[in-house]
């Protein structure tokens, strides 16, 4: 375990979560706003979700989730 906690903040970036992620060799995120209180968790698996979609949904570019969306 980290202390302080590593967080990402709400507005980060698909492509952020995942380098912090690789930086900390961490599979967990927990996701803070601007007074640093909880709003989520981002895991690993979320962000391979945007690599696991049918060909079908890529090929039609009905994506939900973008590398520069923020996550929160």
């Amino acid at each position: 375990m980290f202390s302080p906690a590593i967080t990402l903040h709400s507005d980060a970036t698909v492509a952020e979560a995942a380098r912090v992620m690789a930086r900390h060799r961490v599979e967990r995120l927990p996701v803070v706003d601007d007074e640093e209180r909880l709003v989520g968790i981002v895991t690993r698996r979320d962000l391979l979700q945007v690599f696991l979609r049918p060909d079908p949904e890529i090929r039609s570019g009905t994506a939900t989730m973008s590398w520069s969306e923020p996550i929160g």
